[in-house]
């Protein structure tokens, strides 16, 4: 019984690999085994196949279509099991959202329902995406929502946050929220399905609408893209709001080419994007940016002060250290004190 055991383990998890590294092209091969003249290659490649699901569709709809017959009847055969699996998806997809929405504090609320979206993958994104173009006809997209827009990245999901935005059709700080989720559900930097489409909505709402949705497309720009020019003119924007996100937005980039603005930005008139700037700076690598934080570390916003204290760590000089031990022993703020200790601390390890 317990090598009975052991050879199911081994054989799931194999199926589970196999899963993983579905392609295009591994699709192919394996239907292509379909007509292997050995019944354990044949069904292996069905194995291999079913594991794949949705993602064998087309090299199993083109065999159905132009391949040898007894290989059109499995690959019809194995396109009816995947296809009624998805349809199983989907229908769950659908009670799930629609039981969390009902719920105070609807999806984001609903742990259960958002580990069970994650599990279940990319069909979570095309059907949030058309539940919220439904709610959009009536009026503003319920904000948790708006969120799970980012939290399940698809090219529907993302091109329907860019349009939502630019009709205006989202409360600013909930897209901002789906923005980041964007933004930290990259892989190795690799841009969402859907960015291009979704760029040009983007771009229209940083010309043509208030601050506030111009705070949320910037913040959807830096999700999208990870181009400093196309950053960079956003920190002249007259509204400080879109100024703060952009230097967040080159702050995350971590980039040599974003010092120079964020530099510029730290001298801000508004104390929000100063300490934006400020905290941005210490993520830029590339030589150090001690002036600005000592330009800023009497400023008159604790917040301010503190995010100077912070950038010392990183880029303090000789002339900086006096005045870090001031911070840490005399500031008025304890924030402010706080943030100059442990930057002394770090410098003294």
């Amino acid at each position: 019984m317990r090598g009975v055991r052991a050879a199911c383990l081994i054989a799931f998890a194999a199926t589970a690999l196999l899963a993983l590294a579905a392609t295009p092209e591994r699709a192919v091969d394996l239907v292509q085994r379909l007509g292997a003249d050995r019944a354990a290659e044949r069904d292996d490649a069905a194995r291999q196949l079913e594991a794949m699901g949705r993602k064998a569709h087309p090299a199993l709809r083109d065999a159905v279509e132009t391949g040898p017959r007894h290989v059109r009847q499995r690959a019809q055969a194995l396109l009816d099991l995947t296809e009624s699996d998805e349809v199983a998806r989907r229908a769950e997809i659908r009670g799930l959202v629609r039981a969390a929405l009902r719920k105070p504090g609807g999806l984001e609320a609903d742990n259960a329902t958002g580990a069970r979206l994650r599990e279940i993958g990319d069909v979570a994104g095309p059907y949030l995406a058309r539940r919220a173009l439904a709610e959009s006809e009536k009026g503003l997209v319920r904000p948790d929502l708006v969120e799970s827009l980012g939290r399940h990245p698809s090219t529907e999901s993302v091109t329907t946050l860019a349009a939502l935005v630019r009709r205006g059709r989202v409360l600013p700080s909930s897209a901002i929220i789906a923005a980041h989720e964007l933004r930290a559900r990259r892989v190795d930097g690799q841009p969402h399905p859907g960015h291009a489409a979704a760029l040009v909505d983007v771009r229209r709402t940083l010309v043509d609408s208030g601050g506030p949705l111009r705070r949320a497309a910037t913040a959807l720009l830096s999700a999208l893209t990870d181009d400093v020019a196309s950053l960079t003119p956003l920190l002249s924007d007259p509204y400080a709001g879109v100024r703060v996100e952009a230097a967040r937005a080159l702050g995350e980039l971590e980039q040599i080419s974003a010092g120079p603005p964020l530099r510029r930005a730290a001298e801000d008139s508004n104390p929000d994007v100063r300490r934006a700037a400020l905290e941005a700076l210490a993520k830029v690598p590339g030589r150090p940016y001690p002036q600005p934080a000592m330009n800023n570390a009497h400023h008159r916003v604790p917040a301010v002060r503190a995010a100077a204290a912070e950038l010392l760590a990183r880029d303090a000089t000789p002339d900086a250290l006096p005045l870090l031990d001031h911070l840490a022993d005399h500031d008025p703020a304890l924030r402010v004190r706080a943030a100059a200790q442990r930057s002394r601390a770090h410098l003294n390890r």
